[in-house]
């Protein structure tokens, strides 16, 4: 996948900006930054972030919201990667947990859910360790992009590969069910594709929550009614939106 699906393009993105260029701007960005939203302090958003990296270290939560609204597409999480001396190429190890024709590909403190759910749809299973490299990224993983199909948002971004919700009518019969839907930050992108997925398979969107960060506090509340594609919303007591389609596929 290119354009906007995958941490490669905005690598190269990033790499043609001798600085950032948040001059003169529409300030799209600030109304899609989580951490204004909630402070409305101009400090606290990506035009802020932008002229105080030390504040962004802290502060910006890297969402990506800011980039998928920027109109020349400025990936200032990278900057502040950069700036926090992290990991200034996303590498990462991996592990064949399951063969497969296809691969389920996520961390690995997902490994027991992706083993769940791959038993259900057929699918191989890696697991990723990312680690903080200058190393080139490519070299550390063999398998062609066309087999791999990400379990979180993460990996999906960045290997640049769809996610389970895009691929999903592959493996499943008509579901038939109804479901209020949360939208991670970088998913947001492939959004046209996951409702149009879900739709073959006869789950209907009834509603779609897009504006939650589950970084940001007091989410729990908000996310109480709907189905998440995003792991880390465990932490919140949410409900994962593969648990619902274990419970159904094949019943």
């Amino acid at each position: 996948m290119t354009n906007r699906y995958s941490y490669q393009y905005y690598q190269k993105r990033f790499q043609s900006f001798s600085e950032a260029p948040c001059l003169y701007c529409p300030g799209n960005c600030i109304t899609s930054c989580p951490t204004f939203t909630q402070t409305r302090n101009t400090l606290y958003s990506p035009l802020g972030y932008t002229r105080s990296l030390d504040i962004a270290v802290d502060k910006c939560l890297k969402c990506w919201r800011c980039t998928f609204s920027c109109p020349v597409e400025y990936p200032l999480s990278i900057l502040v990667e950069r700036a926090a001396e992290r990991c200034r190429e996303k590498c990462f190890g991996y592990v064949i947990i399951k063969d497969g024709g296809k691969y389920l590909v996520g961390e690995l403190e997902y490994v027991n859910r992706m083993k769940v759910f791959s038993e259900k749809v057929g699918l191989g299973i890696v697991a990723l360790d990312y680690v903080s490299s200058l190393e080139n990224r490519d070299s550390s993983v063999s398998m062609e992009e066309k087999d791999m199909i990400g379990y979180s948002p993460e990996v999906s971004f960045l290997l640049g590969v769809p996610h389970y919700t895009e691929v999903i009518y592959e493996f499943t019969g008509n579901l038939d069910i109804t479901i209020k839907l949360h939208l991670p930050c970088l998913l947001l992108p492939r959004e046209t594709e996951i409702l149009s997925s879900l739709e073959k398979t006869g789950v209907t969107v009834e509603e779609i929550v897009k504006d939650v960060c589950i970084r940001i506090e007091n989410t729990g509340e908000k996310l109480k009614d709907l189905y998440t594609l995003c792991p880390r919303a465990l932490e919140t007591g949410a409900k994962l939106l593969d648990d619902l389609l274990i419970q159904l596929i094949g019943t």
